[in-house]
């Protein structure tokens, strides 16, 4: 039983979307940290997306993750902190 399904783990394609989107949350996040912050928060909800998008891999962390970026990204006072910073969210 264990070899049959290490032997079809590489056989699970959407492991690329993990991939791809551990790798952009990685960039991105690193832009918000730096001199810079603002044009890497542009697209910090479409990150916040791709996580909820990440289900399909059967991962509940960054479902539950998702769902909380796009609520902080939806209060009214995190929104006209980032208009006062120059972004349009």
């Amino acid at each position: 039983m264990l070899w049959h399904g290490l032997g079809t783990a590489g056989f699970w394609i959407p492991w690329i979307y993990s991939l791809v989107l551990g790798i952009m949350a990685i960039i991105k996040g690193s832009q918000m940290l730096g001199s810079n912050p603002a044009p890497a928060f542009a697209s910090a909800k479409t990150i916040a997306i791709m996580q909820i998008v990440n289900i399909i891999n059967c991962d509940m962390v960054n479902l539950t993750l998702g769902i909380i970026t796009l609520v902080f990204l939806n209060d009214p006072e995190v929104r006209d902190h980032l208009r006062s910073k120059g972004v349009e969210i």
